[in-house]
């Protein structure tokens, strides 16, 4: 068997293509103040009943984040969220809902 005709075990076939954030586009409508950074990860939104919502945390900055979940257009106008697992949920004010996400903003 030559080289050329070896099995290439633990070799990769193919180049693959590198997944990064999804960018955010600069809007001129956009009243906030700060930059946000593209995000894409598992956070929990604590609803005032105490249930819990497994949300996708798609940009965050100082102030706030988009959030996407199942039913983000019904949530109340205050929640708590954990942007990861080890951190204290932070109270946060919904500014805006529309099908499946929602814009928080951090209250201090």
């Amino acid at each position: 068997m030559s080289a050329s005709e070896k099995p290439s075990f633990g070799k990769r076939a193919t180049k693959s293509a590198k997944i990064t954030p999804r960018e955010t586009i600069p809007n001129p409508n956009d009243k906030r103040e700060g930059g946000r950074t593209a995000a894409f990860k598992n956070t929990k939104v604590i609803l005032r009943d105490h249930s819990v919502v497994e949300c996708i945390t798609r940009n965050v900055s100082e102030k706030g984040c988009l959030i996407s979940a199942v039913g983000a257009e019904n949530f109340p106008d205050e929640v708590r969220i954990r942007l990861s697992p080890l951190s204290e949920p932070l109270r946060a004010k919904v500014v805006w809902r529309d099908k499946g996400e929602a814009g928080l903003e951090f209250l201090k």
